[in-house]
């Protein structure tokens, strides 16, 4: 039976050319190392997508879903479809920062991340 990472963290990207790498280096920097980033390609326009392709052949930990531009909304509900398959149905939604997911232990067989950016530039 293949690895099931402990949490998936979902990463909506829409022409995020800009700063998409930057915001997937600092998923893949944290300390806690057993997920994997599902970074979904909402149909990005701009250099995203090559960005994206180039980062998921430098991590094993990226998966790259791509689909036509419905919005952050449908692309999150879409993505939490997506994740690995779990052994059991019970797993958890959540949106909390990594450290956190310790917290969790024994309490869901899976944990769902939800991550995004924002430019303060």
């Amino acid at each position: 039976m293949a690895h099931v990472p402990e949490i998936s963290v979902i990463l909506p990207v829409y022409n995020g050319e800009a700063y998409v790498e930057e915001a997937i280096s600092s998923i893949l920097a944290q300390d806690f190392t057993d997920f994997e980033l599902l970074v979904i390609n909402d149909g990005s326009t701009d250099g995203s997508g090559v960005i994206l392709e180039k980062m998921a052949r430098q991590d094993g930990r990226i998966r790259i879903l791509a689909r036509q531009n419905d919005g952050l909304v449908s692309a999150l509900n879409w993505g939490l479809s997506k994740p690995a398959p779990i052994s059991s149905p019970a797993w958890m939604q959540t949106i909390l920062p990594i450290p956190t997911v310790s917290r969790f232990n024994g309490n869901a067989s899976r944990t769902i991340l939800i991550s995004g950016w924002s430019s303060r530039r």
